[in-house]
């Protein structure tokens, strides 16, 4: 079987990264490599929020959904992509990780719902 030259190029870099590198090889994958399946895995996971029942009375109580219903789909969307892009551990990723830490939660105090 042949293959494409960016799959070869891409499975070469994975297999000559370090493991201490898995930031930059996670970030090509998602962002190149798998960038469909990443899109698709998004739009199930927004999706996957509305069949939880306690995340789904809190949108509904807040009428986010009713009144802007993309806006939280962007608004996640750039959170993910913050931190897939910039990282973790960057400024960019600390702050928008500092951001969820300090938004009022009291439903999802757990955050089982994470899982």
């Amino acid at each position: 079987m042949k293959y494409h030259p960016t799959l070869v190029a891409s499975l070469h870099c994975q297999e000559n990264a370090a493991p201490t590198d898995w930031e930059t090889t996670f970030r090509r994958l998602v962002l190149f490599d798998l960038a469909a399946d990443m899109e698709l895995g998004f739009f199930l996971s927004y999706y996957r929020n509305f069949a939880i029942p306690s995340i789904a009375a809190t949108l509904h109580a807040n009428a986010e959904i009713q009144q802007r219903p993309m806006k939280r789909s962007y608004d996640t969307a750039l959170v993910l992509y913050e931190l897939i892009a910039c990282g973790l551990d960057s400024d960019r990723g600390c702050r928008t990780l500092l951001h969820r830490t300090r938004c009022p939660d009291e439903h999802h105090s757990d955050a089982r719902h994470l899982l």
